[in-house]
């Protein structure tokens, strides 16, 4: 399932070579990098392309296969009372639904980008369009 989620950090180029073949073409601040700053739950996701005028990703995720929990009345600091099991196809899509809601309540708009770079984006994404 793709979904957009907000990007938090601080984007320190862009670079329109990188962007045709990668869809990102983006550079992140080391102390601060560009990140998926919110917990999607029991998803894993890739990311596909950055839209740096919305400061958001382009993700696809994909549920977990397992789960593992802590059985009824464990210790939750014993390892042996937690127990592994598959996911139902109705657990699998509640987590691709929950990790929606948690991506649709997080706050937008945590990306920093200089006015320098999103110029540079907005032209690239321009020629994309009349090419």
């Amino acid at each position: 399932m793709k979904m957009k989620v907000p990007l938090s950090g601080k984007a320190t180029n862009f670079n329109p070579e990188l962007a045709n073949l990668d869809r990102i073409g983006v550079s992140g601040d080391n102390n601060d990098p560009i990140r998926v700053d919110i917990d999607l739950g029991n998803v894993s996701w890739r990311l596909i392309s950055i839209d740096l005028e919305a400061k958001e990703a382009e993700i696809e995720i994909t549920p977990a296969n397992e789960i593992t929990e802590l059985k009824a009345g464990g210790d939750p600091e014993k390892s042996e009372d937690f127990i592994t099991r598959q996911l139902s196809d109705a657990e699998k899509q509640a987590s691709l639904v929950d990790a929606q809601i948690r991506a649709d309540m997080a706050p937008r708009g945590q990306l920093k980008v200089t006015s320098t770079i999103l110029n540079k984006y907005k032209n690239w994404k321009a020629e994309k369009v009349t090419q």
